[in-house]
């Protein structure tokens, strides 16, 4: 029983330091999104940009980066970049 008892601490452990190396500190990261002629950008496209981000954004924060991404798209700008706050890196 003792035995069992260390293995599951261990196991614990391990999934600790896992979990604390994948949501480490990137201090430069974001979220690009590129703009193509004659391409307007969708909810899809955003998603996209999100998950290989490997960030998180919540439904509001997505629709107001598809908004500004198709103003900025609109108004020539070759791509848009999204830092998220220092809480989220």
């Amino acid at each position: 029983m003792k035995t069992f008892q260390i293995c599951i601490g261990a196991l614990a452990m391990l999934t600790g330091a896992i979990s604390a190396q994948a949501h480490q500190h990137v201090p430069d990261a974001k979220i690009t999104m590129l703009c193509q002629q004659g391409w307007t950008p969708h909810m899809t496209d955003v998603a996209r940009a999100v998950e290989r981000s490997h960030f998180s954004a919540t439904p509001g924060a997505r629709k107001e980066m598809l908004t500004l991404t198709r103003e900025a798209c609109a108004s020539g700008s070759k791509g848009v970049a999204f830092v998220p706050p220092q809480d989220r890196r």
